[in-house]
């Protein structure tokens, strides 16, 4: 399902309002097991509404667990802080 060095992308989101703020961060796995993955995310860009109001490098490693699998069959992985990665 997903192999070392795979490029990931991860999304969370909060609705303040009217404004939906979000953060993008992309990275690469750098560690998998059967059913969750560790990855190192390398860049960031927020937005709030459609504009792009920070965006830059970082160096975070999070982990992702298998959450559910959608009726469309997509695979979602979910972390301790509420971001979506999506296989």
């Amino acid at each position: 399902m997903f192999n070392l060095n795979d490029k990931v992308t991860s999304y969370s989101s909060q609705c303040i309002g009217i404004i939906i703020e979000s953060v993008t961060y992309t990275g690469r796995i750098v560690k998998a097991n059967k059913k969750s993955f560790k990855a190192e995310f390398t860049s960031f860009e927020q937005k709030r509404d459609r504009k792009v109001i920070n965006s830059g490098s970082c160096k975070i490693v999070e982990t992702f667990r298998f959450w559910k699998v959608c009726s469309d069959g997509r695979v979602l992985y979910k972390n301790d802080l509420g971001a979506i990665v999506t296989m």
